[in-house]
């Protein structure tokens, strides 16, 4: 709409117009770099370092994910974890947000699932030590993701058990590890003499649930290590990757199923709703060229 316009008029003065300025809008709160997508709260998806130059695309990972879901999740796109490493939790508390919004989602009464989705370099010593540790029937290149949920490492003396933290059940992540690897994303969980990978340190955020008194019946959380190289080095095969967890995840809590499937008809109608207008458009310019050339 226009800008309002007054007119006064003096005894001795031509008539004047006063414009009154549109009144600003307010700019939307920027939450330091973090993206938080609302849905059922059953499943909490986490890119705790989804910046390009850390863990590459888990943010497109996260968010496509979220998508097909319609769950819950935070994700970060902005902030580098040498200024807020928000997979660990001296780090992440010094953050003006994070803890804050992950605490929303977790209280929430139908919360069961954490899922931290990090990339794991598989040229890096990270995988080639979680690689020497793989304790599985996998050959070790057709390994795509290690999955941790707190294992102890593997101590020198036989006769002593590792220090368990764990944060999910087995019976948990044996079928996500199968279900991921039926999708066509091969996920293992990570060996106990892996350095790396096994969401075991206290100050590492997948501990943070079992920190705040959660039981493992009443929420999980697990750390998902994925390889670069097919699964996150395009926005294309981030998505794929992301297709692929949504499968996965489906099979752990088949009721969003039907969300996935609704938001998957959405997507097709809004799709071939466009190719349609456009054709549309096409046909009537056509059409208007046509009749003033011939008539």
């Amino acid at each position: 709409m226009p800008d309002q316009a007054k007119s006064t008029k003096g005894s001795n003065s031509p008539t004047q117009t006063i414009l009154t300025p549109k009144p600003k809008k307010p700019k939307p709160k920027i939450q330091r770099g973090l993206q938080v997508e609302l849905g059922d709260p059953t499943i909490l998806l986490i890119a705790p370092h989804g910046v390009m130059g850390d863990d590459d695309r888990t943010d497109i990972v996260a968010f496509e994910a979220q998508q097909q879901l319609d769950c819950y999740a935070i994700i970060n796109r902005k902030v580098k974890r040498n200024k807020y490493d928000l997979n660990l939790f001296k780090s992440a508390s010094n953050h003006p947000t994070f803890i804050k919004k992950l605490t929303e989602a977790v209280y929430k009464p139908k919360f069961k699932l954490a899922v931290w989705i990090h990339g794991g370099d598989e040229k890096g010593e990270k995988w080639e030590g979680a690689i020497e540790a793989n304790e599985f029937e996998c050959e070790p290149q057709d390994i795509n993701a290690f999955i941790g949920y707190g294992q102890g490492r593997k101590p020198n003396l036989p006769k002593i058990k590792p220090n368990d933290r764990p944060t999910a059940k087995e019976e948990t992540v044996e079928a996500l590890c199968k279900h991921l690897t039926e999708a066509g994303l091969v996920a293992v969980k990570t060996g106990r003499g892996a350095p790396s990978y096994r969401a075991h340190h206290p100050d590492n955020m997948c501990q943070w649930l079992k920190k705040q008194g959660f039981s493992l019946d009443k929420a999980e959380s697990i750390q998902i290590e994925i390889r670069n190289s097919g699964f996150r080095d395009s926005d294309e095969n981030a998505r794929k990757t992301a297709t692929i967890l949504t499968q996965a995840l489906v099979q752990l809590f088949p009721h969003y199923a039907e969300k996935r499937d609704a938001n998957l008809a959405k997507q097709a109608y809004k799709k071939l709703s466009g190719l349609f207008k456009k054709h549309i458009t096409s046909f009537m310019l056509e059409a208007g060229q046509y009749i003033i050339d011939n008539f």
